[in-house]
């Protein structure tokens, strides 16, 4: 089962404290505050909900929308 992009959004913008509708969808995670701790919380979040998500592989992709590319199938 994949995540869909509203969760992906929702997740991150809890991660660094934002409202969903203040994530830059196009613009570095970690200019928008997100750090590597919050991409293992992240990781780890998904993992235990039942996907499979690799931290290297998200450190690997900057932005929300590449997240939502590879984790919803978008």
């Amino acid at each position: 089962m994949a995540l869909s992009e509203a969760t992906i959004i929702a997740d991150i913008a809890e991660a660094v404290g934002a409202a969903p509708g203040g994530v830059d969808k196009n613009a570095p995670l970690e200019d928008q505050g997100l750090d590597s701790l919050g991409i293992v919380d992240l990781a780890e979040k998904w993992r235990s909900e039942g996907e499979e998500v690799d931290y290297f592989d998200l450190v690997a992709l900057p932005t929300a929308q590449q997240w939502i590319e590879r984790l919803a199938g978008e």
